[in-house]
């Protein structure tokens, strides 16, 4: 609905002047780190990250139909060869779905993202080493 409406303002815009607009998506460079985000709000809810493939769990469980391809795009407008950034989204696909869930913030180990209509945060679990007593 957001990028309805804002294309719809961008069109009555340019129906105004001879300026060229485009709306393009494209492949965001950024490279997310493998392993587990966990959900600020519900610890037992969050991401799981490998490569290319990306899943949302619950209650520390997914199934193999959650696993998708993702990559991240940003949406941007191009005005006389100017680019505006309007948002950067993780767009996830398998063989029937392609979600997009746009991202409100991306450091290295925490992830905003708008889901179902609110915010979530993620935060990447750090990786736990085990000494043995040996040592």
């Amino acid at each position: 609905m957001k990028n309805i409406i804002c294309i719809m303002f961008i069109l009555l815009l340019s129906c105004n002047s001879k300026e060229k607009i485009e709306i393009v998506n494209i492949t965001n460079p950024i490279i997310l780190k493998d392993g587990e985000f966990y959900s600020k709000s519900y610890p037992q809810n969050g991401i799981s990250i490998r490569g290319n493939k990306i899943a949302f769990f619950e209650k520390m469980k997914f199934e193999g139909k959650d696993i998708y391809e993702f990559i991240i795009v940003d949406s941007i407008s191009i005005k006389n060869k100017v680019k505006t950034n309007f948002a950067s989204y993780i767009k996830r696909t398998n063989n029937k779905d392609t979600i997009c869930n746009e991202i409100l913030k991306l450091k290295d180990s925490t992830i905003v993202l708008k889901r179902n209509n609110q915010t979530e945060e993620f935060n990447l679990k750090s990786k736990i080493t085990f000494k043995s007593k040996n040592n």
